[in-house]
């Protein structure tokens, strides 16, 4: 194999692997900043029921917890948390902080990887998001076997690689935040996250094929 030959198969490996990340990480912007997963945590967990606040207190928390994520504040303000888990929302702010920080330079590497590919290797765009289509699709199937089968031991793993202290260690009887989010929850995002990303994916993949039509 020639050098360009290589040079070419490993830029199109590695900007198909970088969409579905930015993908998944876009996905996970559009879920956490708008209302649709806290509304719907509400009526699947039935979280009035299971935490005993009304639905306008768990309302102004879900709206206090995505406006902390986004905004400067240091410390959540939610007087029904303890400090406990006012530190561990405070980890989980810095995670996703680290999470979109990393988007944003993955957006940047394909963006540039694109450019190489498109003016240089002459690969169209159209390309990359089939493949990319085709590295989901193994992904949905390889995470619903996990979610289904593992999703528990996944979740552990998850917190235990992603946090350097045991403050994510809840007690789900006592602690509002374990009972407003439990575990099903987290899982049923994750679910969403990857289907949402694997739709955009599409809808880019189909969109940019229409559009050669008429170039």
């Amino acid at each position: 194999m020639s050098i360009y030959s290589f040079s070419k198969s490993l830029f199109i490996t590695i900007t198909s692997l970088l969409l579905p990340v930015i993908l998944v990480i876009t996905s996970l912007d559009i879920l956490v900043r708008y209302d649709l997963i806290y509304e719907y945590n509400m009526e699947s967990n039935d979280t009035p029921f299971q935490t005993g606040l009304s639905e306008e207190t768990l309302r102004d928390t879900n709206d206090k917890i995505r406006d902390y994520f986004y905004g400067d504040q240091e410390l959540l303000d939610v007087a029904i948390y303890s400090s406990k888990e006012i530190l561990h929302m405070q980890d989980v702010k810095s995670l996703i902080n680290f999470i979109f920080n990393f988007g944003r330079i993955c957006s940047i590497i394909f963006c540039i990887f694109s450019f190489v590919l498109f003016y240089y290797f002459s690969v169209q765009l159209v390309s990359i998001f089939k493949y990319s289509l085709y590295l989901f699709s193994c992904l949905l199937i390889f995470l619903g076997l996990g979610f289904i089968f593992l999703f528990n031991q996944i979740f552990l793993i998850f917190h235990q690689i992603s946090f350097t202290n045991d403050l994510w260690i809840l007690n789900p009887e006592t602690d509002f935040l374990l009972i407003m989010f439990p575990e099903s929850f987290f899982r049923d995002v994750a679910i969403m996250i990857v289907v949402l990303a694997i739709l955009i994916n599409l809808l880019l993949f189909l969109s940019i094929r229409k559009l050669k039509q008429y170039i």
